[in-house]
């Protein structure tokens, strides 16, 4: 089985002793463009607001609309099988939330979870590590 050199931050706040300035203010923008997906679908939502997958869904949608138009780098919603991007939804496949860098080889992917209960488990993680390219930082992103 093929394992990555994927470092994984498992923190909520986004510290990580390996974070280089450039990445930090980098995954700053994207937590903040994910804060404004949240907070523009709760300003607008009805009973979606109250269902959690819903609610996870269509802030996803938001943030991928977001993190495209930043551009200069950053991609939303890339797949990845053994090292190599894939169409989206193949099979054994990891997608990142958002990229930053060549997507052949990004310097780093963001797993975006929303709500108060959301986590991300080991065999999420495990799935990155054997997918993203070598050397590609995953960052865990969580909005309330």
């Amino acid at each position: 089985m093929r394992m990555n050199k994927v470092r994984v931050d498992r923190t909520e706040d986004g510290s990580h002793v390996f974070m280089s300035q450039k990445n930090m203010r980098l995954k700053l923008l994207l937590q903040d463009l994910a804060e404004e997906a949240a907070q523009e679908f709760d300003d607008t939502c009805t009973f979606d607001c109250h269902i959690p997958w819903v609610r996870g869904a269509k802030i996803h949608k938001l943030f991928e609309h977001k993190v495209k138009l930043a551009g200069n780098g950053f991609d939303a919603e890339v797949s990845y099988l053994n090292g190599s991007r894939v169409n989206h939804g193949r099979k054994g496949s990891s997608r990142a939330d958002a990229i930053y860098g060549l997507p052949a080889a990004p310097e780093f992917a963001i797993e975006l979870k929303t709500g108060y209960f959301a986590f991300v488990s080991d065999r999420q993680i495990n799935n990155y590590k054997q997918n993203l390219p070598s050397n590609t930082v995953l960052y865990l992103m969580w909005v309330r």
